[in-house]
């Protein structure tokens, strides 16, 4: 006869969450959002570069520029999506395993191009993805959307020629704040920043992200044993791999 107190299914999924956070946390928190720690300033950064303390450079190449070529948002630098060529910047963090969290962000455009049809001021657009960590670590990314993503991806823009922003003086960036939101699933979340703008190097420019956590995701028990039964499946796999990967 079951004693009176936390239900069996409430166990179990205590029990379920300590083991996920138990075996998730071996990142760290979301850091250097505002990319002030680096090295490589004023210069390109290919792919698989780490010259940005806590960021990857998974594809393509970007700028990673100072104050000295335009203003940031925040601090001395922000990051240009396009070098010669669209890229994309990512980071891996500890989370709250099934918690709202909400990012914000910083965006504008290289103003460079006017006139050019190279580089002609435009709609600079790119993409942005948080992923729960467990399998997007296992496998080789697509250039662009990151492969084994449960994420759709939400896509931002910010038009320059619209805009009229200009590298200096006045009247600057006219950096636009944007956000978005997400549920995490698993004790890591992978964040995928991605330049979809193809027409020139003069890309989408980002700084200042901030992630807060909102809270805990209510929702009925069966369906909170269903995600992190699965999540503890893909942890299962992910040592697996790990203790039979050579060398």
């Amino acid at each position: 006869m079951a004693e009176s107190g936390m239900p069996l299914a409430g166990l179990v999924l205590a029990g379920m969450l300590a083991l996920v956070a138990s075996t998730s946390a071996n990142a760290a928190a979301f850091a250097n959002g505002s990319f002030e720690q680096g090295n490589g300033i004023d210069t390109q950064l290919n792919a698989q570069s780490n010259a940005i303390n806590s960021w990857r450079v998974y594809f393509g190449n970007i700028d990673y520029v100072s104050n000295n070529v335009w203003d940031a948002a925040q601090g001395d630098r922000s990051i240009d999506l396009n070098g010669n060529a669209p890229g994309g910047i990512s980071q891996q963090f500890d989370v709250n395993a099934l918690h709202n969290y909400k990012l914000e962000f910083s965006l504008s455009g290289n103003p460079d191009g006017h006139g050019n049809t190279f580089g002609a001021r435009g709609n600079k657009t790119l993409t942005i993805y948080a992923c729960s960590g467990i399998f997007v670590n296992l496998f080789v990314m697509n250039q662009g959307a990151p492969n084994n993503c449960d994420s759709q991806g939400a896509n931002f823009a910010y038009d320059t020629s619209v805009q009229g922003n200009t590298r200096k003086p006045q009247p600057g960036m006219k950096y636009a704040n944007e956000s978005l939101t997400f549920q995490t699933k698993l004790g890591q979340e992978s964040l995928f920043v991605v330049s979809t703008y193809a027409n020139s190097p003069f890309g989408p420019v980002v700084d200042n992200f901030r992630l807060t956590d909102e809270g805990g995701i209510d929702m009925p028990e069966p369906a909170s044993l269903v995600i992190v039964g699965t999540a503890l499946a893909g942890f299962a796999l992910r040592r697996r791999l790990k203790q039979v990967r050579p060398g």
